[in-house]
Formats: C-alpha cells, sequence, structure tokens
C-alpha cells in the first residue's frame, strides 16, 4: 500500500481552468500556466477550422467565424471541447501523457448534473486519466490569491468573478461556497464585445464580422468611469471630447494588426523615437569635425607667384556637385507623398463615449435591458443572504478576479458606489490579484502541491470503473471544503 501512494504521489498533476474564453493550463509545480483559447475559429476564405493551439498559426484575424464549446458558462458541445483539450493536452500544449496524469479541472457554478456525468465520461474513458478533481473557481480564487499574499487568510470571503459569460458574487465561508447566497449578473466579457461590435457598426463602420478585432479595441480603449454622466457630459462634442482616441483598422495587406495613434503602437511614435536617439548621436559626432572642415575649405594654400607679396593666395572654390543631395531630396519628397497616399488610405475608427458606455453595463445592465442590478448592489444582495456575524468580514475581504477586472478604475468604481450602500459600522477592503485571469489556476496549483490534499478528493480511475459515475457524484459533493 505504500508503495503504492508513493507511485501515485509521483504521477504529474494538471491543472485546467476551464474559462468561456480562455482555457489556463499548467503542470503543478510551474510557476505561470499557459492561456489557450477555448474554441475554434475558421477564416472566411479558408476551409480549415483552427483549434485552440492551432489558433497561433493565424496571421490575418480578420472575418474570422467562431466556434465555441461553452454557451452561457456551461459546456453544450462536447466533442469540439473534446478535440480543444486534445490539443491542450498534446504536443503543441503541455505535453503530457493523461492515462499517467491526475486532472484538477473548475466546474462552473450550478453546472447541471447531465453536463457533469459527460464530464466524468470524457475524463476517464476518452482521455483516460488516471485520477480526476472538480472544484469550485471562487475557493481557488481565494487560494490563489493567499499565495500571491500569504498574510491574506480569511475566515470569510466575497468573491466577484466578472468572466467571459457572466458576473458572479460568490461568498465563501472556509473555503466553501455558500450557495443560496451566490448572486449571477447576466452581463460578462461576451456581452460587452457584442455590445461594442453593434454600437460601432451603427455609428461608424460595419464590423459584425470582426469579433476579434472588436475584442482588442475594447481591451485597449475601454475604461471603467468613476463618474460616468460628468464624463458622457464631457463628450458631446467629439471634436473636443477629452475621451476621444483613434484607432487605425488593419487593411489586410501592408498592416495586419491595429493601433492606437499616439500610443506606443503606432508606427509614427516609434519612428519618431528612432529617429530622436539616432539624432543626437549624430550631433555628437559631427560637431566636432565641423569647425576644422569649414576652415580648411575657406583658404588654400599655393606657392606665391611673382609680383605677390603673400604666400597664401584666396583660391575660387569650384562649384560642389549636387546631385546626391538633389536625389535624396527627391527621395525624400516621395516617401513624404507616399505617407500622405497611405494615411488618406488609412480607415480610422474614432472612439468617444463608446470607451465607458460598453463597461457601464456592469454597473447598470438596464441599458440593454437586462432588470438586474449592478455589481455593487448585487454584492450587497449577496452579503446580507448570510448570516450577520459573517457580513463585517466578507466586506473587508472582496476579492475581484476575471477578465473584466483588468478594466481600469474597476476597484475604484466598485468602492465608490458600494461605500453609500454599506452601514457605516463596516470597513471596505477590496483586493485586486496582480493577474486576475490567472488566480483561480494559481489556486489550484497550490492545493495540487499541499501534501495529503488531493487524495481526500480525488476519484480514481479504478473507482470509476467499479462504481460509475455516482462515485463522483459523492465525493464532489463535499470538495469545496478542503
Amino acid at each position: 500500500m505504500a508503495r503504492r501512494e508513493r507511485k501515485e504521489a509521483v504521477r504529474p498533476v494538471i491543472i485546467l481552468d476551464n474559462g468561456g474564453d480562455t482555457c489556463k493550463v499548467g503542470l503543478a509545480g510551474q510557476a505561470t500556466p499557459r492561456i489557450i483559447p477555448n474554441y475554434a475559429v475558421k477564416p472566411k476564405r479558408e476551409q480549415r477550422l483552427y483549434i485552440a493551439t492551432d489558433i497561433d498559426e493565424l496571421t490575418d484575424f480578420s472575418q474570422l467565424y467562431f466556434k465555441r464549446p461553452i454557451e452561457k458558462g456551461y459546456v453544450v458541445n462536447w466533442d469540439l471541447e473534446f478535440q480543444i483539450w486534445s490539443k491542450i493536452f498534446g504536443k503543441k500544449g503541455i505535453d503530457t501523457q493523461t492515462k499517467d496524469a491526475v486532472l484538477l479541472v473548475t466546474e462552473p457554478l450550478f453546472n447541471p448534473n447531465p453536463i457533469r456525468k459527460t464530464m466524468d465520461e470524457v475524463v476517464f474513458e476518452k482521455f483516460g486519466f488516471e485520477g480526476y478533481v472538480r472544484l469550485p473557481p471562487p475557493a481557488l480564487a481565494v487560494r490563489g490569491y493567499q499565495v500571491e499574499h500569504p498574510s491574506f487568510a480569511p475566515v470569510c470571503a466575497l468573491v466577484v468573478d466578472s468572466g467571459y459569460s457572466f458576473t458572479h458574487i460568490v461568498p465563501v465561508i472556509e473555503y466553501s461556497p455558500v450557495y443560496p447566497a451566490i448572486r449571477r449578473i447576466n452581463i460578462g466579457g461576451k456581452v460587452l464585445t457584442n455590445y461594442l461590435k453593434e454600437t460601432i457598426s451603427y455609428r461608424a463602420w460595419n464590423m459584425m464580422d470582426e469579433t476579434h478585432l472588436i475584442n482588442t479595441i475594447k481591451h485597449r480603449l475601454c475604461y471603467v468611469a468613476l463618474d460616468f454622466e460628468a464624463e458622457l457630459r464631457a463628450s458631446r462634442i467629439p471634436s473636443e471630447s477629452p475621451l476621444r482616441k483613434e484607432f487605425v483598422l488593419p487593411n489586410g495587406t501592408t498592416r495586419l494588426v491595429g493601433y492606437v495613434k499616439g500610443e506606443y503602437d503606432d508606427p509614427a511614435v516609434q519612428k519618431s523615437s528612432s529617429s530622436s536617439s539616432s539624432s543626437s548621436d549624430d550631433k555628437t559626432g559631427v560637431s566636432s569635425s565641423s569647425g576644422s572642415s569649414s576652415a580648411a575649405a575657406a583658404t588654400v594654400k599655393t606657392e606665391s607667384p611673382q609680383g605677390s607679396s603673400d604666400g597664401e593666395t584666396k583660391v575660387k572654390p569650384e562649384p560642389m556637385e549636387t546631385t546626391e543631395d538633389e536625389q535624396s531630396e527627391q527621395e525624400r519628397q516621395k516617401k513624404r507623398q507616399r505617407k500622405d497616399e497611405e494615411e488618406d488610405e488609412e480607415q480610422v475608427l474614432v472612439m468617444n463615449n463608446e470607451r465607458i458606455a460598453i463597461p457601464e453595463l456592469l454597473f447598470n445592465p438596464s441599458d440593454i435591458g437586462v432588470q438586474q442590478a449592478g455589481i455593487p448592489e448585487a454584492i450587497v444582495q449577496a452579503v446580507n443572504a448570510v448570516p450577520e456575524q459573517y457580513r463585517a468580514m466578507l466586506y473587508e475581504n472582496i476579492l475581484l478576479v476575471g477578465g473584466n477586472a483588468l478594466f481600469r478604475n474597476f476597484k475604484e468604481r466598485i468602492e465608490r458606489e458600494l461605500r453609500p450602500l454599506v452601514p457605516e459600522e463596516y470597513n471596505i477592503r477590496i483586493h485586486v490579484p496582480a493577474s486576475p485571469l490567472t488566480t483561480v489556476w494559481q489556486g489550484g496549483n497550490a492545493v495540487a502541491c499541499t501534501p495529503g490534499a488531493l487524495q481526500s478528493m480525488c476519484v480514481r480511475k479504478s473507482e470509476y470503473q467499479e462504481h460509475g459515475a455516482r462515485v463522483c457524484a459523492a465525493r464532489f459533493r463535499n470538495t469545496e471544503t478542503y
């Protein structure tokens, strides 16, 4: 028995945070996970379907058709999910033999039983994993933040997980989600991207087929307004708006990636910075020799002709050839002309109040007809649904995770709107990890690296073969507490 435990202890553990947009995957003990798309795309001009890791081979991201295995937070296409996981575990992914490994995978909240059973079948019957653990993301998020901040060790924490499909507010007590108190807002990254796509297509360019590009624009330019009404008033005159930004769209030939004018990726900014550095180097090298060369050109020493009292005779300089200068000037003019023509051909998307109107849906879902509370109000509802003795600790340990936590001013806006809604005797303290996107994976990594943590939760392949999905349902009913 001891020999068997030692053999199982050396088996690799794969941690998989199976998100709606990306998979965060890696082996236990690694510092950071790989982030791999959890979808397949098909370019309009090709017949091939690029799945997960294959998407790295794409160079043109225009007019992509997306095919996703996850809809509204739950896996609905297990055939595609199986293909994606095969790529992730394969040579282009983490390159690990699944038959010799243990899988620790995140399970969405309120996952229906039929989806759970299908996941069990895929894990054991198709991939042949030796062991298997399902854990809820909010509990792992708390563990992940503790890895980053060891002093953060609360009995209670309130996890605000704003991801691709939903935004969940989850009270976690002793690493166990309090399911009756969980609040869900049907606004996530997908809704924000689609809303931006529709807004731009109505106001400017038709970009309904440019999901990837719109997603890039959202990440680059959108942010949460601290005072939405004030910033909206300031943006009424587009030409004078402080929110105005210009995004140069890809043209599909010479420019495959768009950029923001005046930002670090603007070619004009890169060129000016490089030319300024080179010009400063030229000045230090040329100035020292300019005086001697000009002096040498002023006078020429010759033999004194008869009748001349000087030994020095001023010679009229020969006219210099200007062909090279003229050619260089003509080339500069041509370059300027070509640059002007390129600028005229640029398709520029002007972003104004769209920059703040899109993330505003997280705080006012009713703007698009979703009759639900915003994040601050949902936090209060979730806290009020737990016993009173835990409420003070929950308000002092609010943890923001998920892709939408990367929006600028996200934390500050929640804090500003939450303070008037919370009684004065409660302190509010909001925590944001350094990488909100990978915090859940880091929590799974911490669990996998804790000696003996997986043994009590893990379902072995032999147990599944003997008892079927019933052993998974019984074992994972209490995996929230560890």
